[in-house]
């Protein structure tokens, strides 16, 4: 191709950048409104900081994708279905926020009033 550096070539030219996924958009609004980076999502510190974006994680997954708790608890570090289910409903205590489509708030409540 004339005109372009030699260093281009024709896969470079016409390579385009891999989509963004819907998870990913999370994450990174996650990240954008707590500050907490995916990493520390997907690992198992339970400082109140991390606990409390992981929660929002689960929450908006499972508003925003069809992805089953199961799905979501894989994608996210491997947490199991009643893992991100308690966080779900814990996030649902503490902002007053609506419970995502198929989540009933006393599913998860044992032990606490």
């Amino acid at each position: 191709m004339k005109g372009l550096p030699e260093a281009w070539s024709r896969e470079t030219i016409h390579r385009r950048p891999r989509p963004v996924t819907e998870t990913e958009r999370i994450l990174l609004s996650v990240f954008i409104e707590t500050g907490v980076r995916s990493d520390e999502i997907k690992g198992f510190t339970r400082d109140r900081r991390t606990t409390a974006a992981r929660w929002l994680a689960f929450y908006r997954m499972a508003w925003a994708t069809r992805f089953s708790l199961v799905q979501i608890g894989r994608f996210l570090g491997g947490y199991d279905h009643s893992s991100v289910g308690n966080g779900i409903v814990r996030h649902c205590e503490r902002t007053g926020a609506a419970p995502p489509r198929g989540i009933a708030l006393n599913t998860y409540r044992h032990g606490r009033q």
